[in-house]
């Protein structure tokens, strides 16, 4: 695995996690109880998707921030490769996936803002906010103690997260995934992990964290049966956002980083990492048509596991098929530009 194609297999195993995640949610609930608990239990294993994006966001935003201006233009190239994609593909979501009629200009504002015109869209509001304060995280890495509190925010949030949802009514998606606190742990260790530490810091620990790797994926099945069926919440045992789960993405993250000095390759999975992006903006619009095609197979249609293990990979071709195509008409620089394909 070279060094400059690890990254996007990090990001082609990120995307079809994305995917596979949404595949779940959406896929036919008329199958019967043990392909659900299956599905939850397979959840756990997929997990790591915004983790990752986030900690490879973290580790290439690394900056020499001198003066103002370094901070400005860190700003403006962020801002301009996010801002447009989201903006069009959101107004699209609100038009496409939304009674569009019906959506007063307030709420179409709270929608964009808030990136629930299209559900997956909270993630780009999160990685705005890590933009406004890089400067700041890059800066707390001379200091240890700031650099701890930094890093206890996001088991912090996780418990104010628990309590509000087990002895509450609870916070709906996407309003307790949006905080950027909550997520700051990999953004910010992907900051630390590419100016304080190397390769080989990695590679000399990974048994040891493939090790907790496997130990945080059996808790985090467990976590989930036991929130599952001791306090009936499907949506929050299914979550990413768990100790379990937070423990087992973070492992799972710095075996990543281990296994780049292997020199394991794959060209198709880095291809996928090449149009992340796009299959990020787009996959919810054909993934929910990909599944209604697929549950009218009637040997398939009862089989939770099977529509996920078709529609996930159909509608990342059609999304890549979709990325080519724009890339064919607009041009690539355009097709990038406008619409992150």
């Amino acid at each position: 695995m070279s060094k400059d194609q690890s990254f996007q297999i990090f990001r082609g195993l990120a995307i079809v996690a994305v995917v596979a995640i949404h595949a779940i949610s959406l896929a036919s609930s008329s199958s019967g109880n043990f392909e659900l608990q299956s599905a939850l239990i397979f959840r756990q294993f997929i997990n790591f998707a915004v983790p990752v994006f986030l900690f490879i966001s973290g580790y290439f935003s690394v900056k020499l921030f001198n003066n103002r201006n370094d901070y400005f233009r860190f700003l403006e190239s962020r801002l301009t490769r996010l801002l447009t994609p989201y903006l069009i593909w959101s107004l699209a979501g609100i038009i496409l996936l939304r009674n569009w009629h019906e959506v007063k200009p307030i709420e179409a504002a709270i929608l964009l803002l808030t990136g629930q015109s299209v559900g997956p869209y909270y993630y780009i509001v999160v990685l705005l906010q890590f933009t406004l304060i890089t400067p700041i995280l890059i800066k707390s890495l001379t200091n240890r103690f700031l650099s701890a509190f930094i890093i206890s925010l996001s088991p912090i949030s996780l418990l104010i997260l628990y309590g509000i949802n087990l002895f509450s009514d609870g916070l709906s998606f996407p309003w307790y995934a949006l905080p950027c606190t909550i997520w700051i742990m990999f953004y910010y260790w992907g900051i630390y992990a590419r100016v304080k530490l190397d390769d080989a810091w990695f590679y000399k620990k990974l048994p040891v964290f493939i090790f907790c790797l496997l130990l945080c994926l059996l808790l985090s099945v467990i976590e989930s049966q036991y929130l599952h069926e001791r306090w009936n919440d499907s949506e929050f045992a299914a979550s990413q956002i768990k100790v379990s789960s937070f423990a087992a993405s973070f492992c799972f993250i710095n075996v990543l980083m281990g296994l780049r000095k292997i020199g394991i390759e794959s060209h198709f999975i880095a291809r996928l990492g090449d149009f992340s992006f796009g299959i990020y903006l787009v996959h919810m619009f054909l993934l929910a048509p990909s599944i209604s095609l697929i549950d009218r197979i009637p040997v398939i249609s009862h089989f939770h596991l099977a529509i996920i293990a078709i529609a996930t990979p159909l509608t990342i071709a059609l999304c890549i098929a979709l990325s080519l195509l724009s890339r064919k008409v607009l041009g690539e620089k355009m097709s990038t530009q406008l619409l992150g394909l």
